[in-house]
């Protein structure tokens, strides 16, 4: 929807396009897809493990920068994966 409205890529663009591609053992469709993936799955895996990780503010503020500058690089005319 974030797409159709500005014309952009948002950080979870091609999200469910990469799971799928993963699953099926396509390891660079789903990085061609979304790279932002490939940083997420650690993350959450390290939060499942030890909850009390998320709850700190400098973790919080770290994944918010992360995913926004995510979002303005894949933005950027020379990204190399367009969608």
């Amino acid at each position: 929807m974030f797409h159709q409205l500005t014309g952009l890529q948002c950080p979870g663009c091609g999200a469910t396009r990469a799971v799928f591609h993963l699953l099926h053992g396509d390891i660079a469709g789903a990085f061609r897809l979304n790279q932002f993936l490939f940083l997420v799955v650690p993350f959450v895996m390290i939060g499942m493990q030890w909850p009390s990780f998320l709850k700190r503010p400098a973790v919080a503020w770290t994944a918010v920068f992360v995913t926004a500058g995510y979002g303005v690089i894949r933005n950027l005319p020379f990204w190399p994966y367009p969608l």
